[in-house]
């Protein structure tokens, strides 16, 4: 007899109930052998049982970076990372137990509290098992066999099996199927999850416009822009994954051990427009952190590894008057920089001419010639950099833009016959060479570009005005120093952001229209799947809101079957360290502001676009009127101590220095190194800096902010021992 069937003839016989409230109800499920028919339980939890059962542990997993630090009057946590070890210790305290057997197993929903549509599975067998798991198709749909998820475990006696993919608002059913050392399929569980809805600004968040043929991806994976949470949809467009934590609007970049970098949205480095995160955070599906990085200068745009379990190549900033700017490789395994690239270094000073003249958006390591290839959108140019020397290979360009420059001998000739007017590149995103060799000739390369094809960031003359975006595939001869157009995509204008995606071995091609302008049917981005070979649109997904880029969700299981490392350390990199100083002059000093509202995005932001907001801000300046409450804003300064690291929140740029003074020693923290060039669109930010406080002397310390000549007193302390 069918599963599907089976379920149905003993439906009725399952107890009904909510398993968030019943958390502690054991349930009838079907337990299938080859020989016989019987039954077994399970017991479902929540994260947040998990949350209060491993919250007394947490002390023993933090790794300290120097002396502790004590709060007084300020508010202290732990980190995500020893959340994340503490979590990880209670569940294996669980399987130590011998509470949960194959019998009677633990189901809990969203462990981590950060990926709600997943679930982990535990249990001790007597004998050695592979489980696959497998999220069935819903009933009320049909459903192909490719929407569903499964994964499969190691031979163990340990069961830690997790569930990815997990329908929201639907009663989820799951089949667990055993296989011994022979790989002889000896049972089949089927049980089932009911699952809370998507939140509301997740709601209808795709539209299926065209859909002919099966997508080439199982979960199309969409983050950044105005995307709040990160998520994943299926083949018919049901949001299937997302992650229930916003990053900053470049966010997320995948590893190769299944893991991702997610740039934290609201721990930043001041500079002189877009502050830009400081703090990555390794995660994986479940949402389990698994280490922090801290970037003193910031991350933005892109990430990747150098080489599998390598080193990080990523884009930074050199805040040097300027930002988006700097290539940085960060060591792995410590963090810190062990090398950078400053393209005002590099590149000649004809375009050196406003804060933001690069925008770098893409990084991307080359094994084959130790190279580093780039895309800087203000400049029209996609860029090869010798990663020994630094030094520029070759410039893909409009051969005008830098034409009478110092830079004209790097740019690649174009072949006549397939580059003319048409055909350029203009603000271009996402530039990356492809694997696959689709000439045959071992001396050319194949790059991939989303050119959006705008030039309002850097006008040209020369632009052609055509009013479309396009994916397009170009052919590099290095030994030829020149550059062909193999194929173009034509798509809908999106004018920021944005990638192109080939599936090779599946003839597809995609489009990842990030921004479209104008909008589709009241939506803000679009993903286009082509025919390869004959550029036939196959399917056509629509997004509410915008997005930075979009690809496929990779489902990568192995390490989510395992617990998390409890003794390696988690907090990478480097920060600005206080300074040591003379004690400042107090005798002035004043107490903080009382604070007559809670910041919120009501509160803290001009509305509208960005155009919108930059003419509100002026035309506040025109008619007198002072744009920010200094005195509000400085009320509404936040202090929180996570491990021995301060986190001070407040408006971008509003704290010029923090004192911290000692009955014996003084520290100061300074950020007059930068200043916001750019208020109409980035002086309203509140978010938070950090302060590693676990270099600092022995002492009590009271922590002083000044701010437009003026020092006032938190009446906040801490203790370092």
């Amino acid at each position: 007899m069918k599963i599907k069937q089976l379920y149905k003839k003993i439906k009725s016989k399952i107890k009904a109930a909510d398993t968030d409230a019943a958390s502690k109800t054991k349930k009838a499920i079907i337990w299938i052998d080859r020989e016989k028919q019987g039954s077994a339980e399970y017991i479902v939890k929540t994260g947040e049982w998990v949350k209060e059962k491993a919250a007394p542990l947490e002390e023993q997993y933090i790794h300290l970076h120097g002396k502790k630090a004590i709060g007084i009057a300020i508010s202290e946590d732990n980190t995500l990372a020893v959340k994340t070890r503490a979590k990880d210790a209670f569940l294996e305290q669980c399987l130590q137990s011998g509470d949960y057997t194959e019998d009677s197993f633990l189901v809990v929903k969203n462990p981590y509290l950060l990926s709600p549509l997943t679930a982990l599975v535990l249990f001790c067998s007597k004998k050695a098992y592979r489980i696959k798991a497998e999220v069935l198709e819903q009933e009320d749909q049909e459903k192909e066999a490719a929407s569903t998820t499964s994964v499969t475990t190691e031979l163990t006696t340990r069961h830690r099996i997790p569930i990815i993919g997990l329908y929201p608002g639907k009663t989820n059913k799951v089949l667990l199927q055993f296989f011994d050392e022979n790989n002889t399929s000896c049972k089949r569980i089927l049980f089932t999850i009911k699952m809370k809805e998507l939140p509301t600004f997740l709601e209808n968040m795709v539209v299926v416009k065209q859909r002919q043929k099966p997508s080439a991806f199982h979960f199309t994976f969409v983050y950044g822009g105005d995307t709040r949470y990160p998520y994943a949809f299926d083949k018919e467009g049901i949001i299937r994954f997302y992650i229930a934590r916003q990053p900053k609007p470049y966010g997320l970049h995948f590893l190769s051990n299944g893991h991702f970098l997610f740039a934290e949205k609201s721990i930043l480095m001041p500079s002189f427009s877009n502050p830009h995160s400081s703090q990555i955070l390794e995660m994986d599906l479940l949402g389990r952190v698994h280490k922090i990085y801290n970037v003193e200068n910031g991350l933005h745009h892109d990430a990747a590894e150098m080489t599998p379990g390598g080193n990080i190549i990523a884009a930074g900033s050199s805040l040097e008057n300027s930002n988006e700017d700097m290539v940085m490789e960060l060591d792995r395994n410590t963090g810190k920089v062990v090398k950078q690239i400053k393209l005002g270094d590099v590149f000649d000073k004809t375009y050196q001419d406003n804060i933001d003249w690069v925008h770098l958006n893409t990084v991307s390591y080359d094994a084959k010639t130790n190279s580093v290839l780039i895309c800087c959108r203000n400049l029209h140019t996609v860029a090869s950099l010798d990663w020994e020397t630094g030094e520029i290979r070759w410039i893909l360009c409009h051969p005008k833009f830098w034409r009478e420059t110092s830079m004209e001998e790097k740019v690649l000739k174009p072949v006549k016959k397939t580059l003319k007017k048409e055909g350029w590149s203009y603000q271009p995103h996402a530039a990356y060479f492809l694997e696959q060799d689709l000439d045959g000739n071992q001396d050319t390369r194949h790059m991939i570009i989303y050119d959006n094809h705008w030039h309002k960031r850097r006008s040209v003359p020369f632009f052609d005005h055509n009013p479309n975006s396009f994916v397009r595939i170009y052919t590099i001869n290095e030994k030829e120093h020149t550059v062909a157009l193999w194929k173009s995509f034509p798509c809908a204008k999106s004018k920021i952001r944005s990638n192109g995606i080939l599936c090779y071995e599946q003839n597809r091609l995609f489009a990842m229209s990030g921004y479209l302008e104008p909008m589709m049917d009241g939506c803000s981005g679009m993903i286009n799947e082509y025919d390869f070979q004959t550029g036939e649109l196959y399917n056509q997904y629509l997004t509410k809101a915008s997005y930075y880029r979009a690809y496929e969700l990779p489902l990568y299981y192995a390490d989510l079957s395992k617990p998390v490392s409890l003794e390696e350390d988690y907090m990478l990199g480097t920060i600005r360290q206080p300074q040591q100083v003379k004690r400042p002059e107090l005798s002035r000093c004043m107490p903080l502001p009382e604070r007559d509202i809670v910041f919120s995005a009501e509160n803290l932001y001009y509305k509208g676009t960005k155009n919108e907001r930059k003419k509100k801000y002026e035309e506040a300046l025109e008619n007198g009127d002072t744009p920010f409450d200094i005195e509000q804003d400085i009320a509404n300064t936040e202090l929180a101590l996570y491990e021995n690291i301060l986190y001070l929140t407040a408006v971008d740029h509003l704290i010029k220095r923090i004192y911290f003074v000692g009955e014996k020693f003084c520290y100061m923290q300074d950020y007059t190194d930068t200043k916001q060039m750019n208020p109409a669109l980035f002086a309203r930010l509140y978010y938070s800096v950090m302060i590693p406080l676990g270099e600092m002397q022995e002492d009590t310390y009271q922590i002083y902010l000044e701010c437009e000549g003026r020092i006032y007193n938190t009446e906040k302390r801490f203790i370092i021992e």
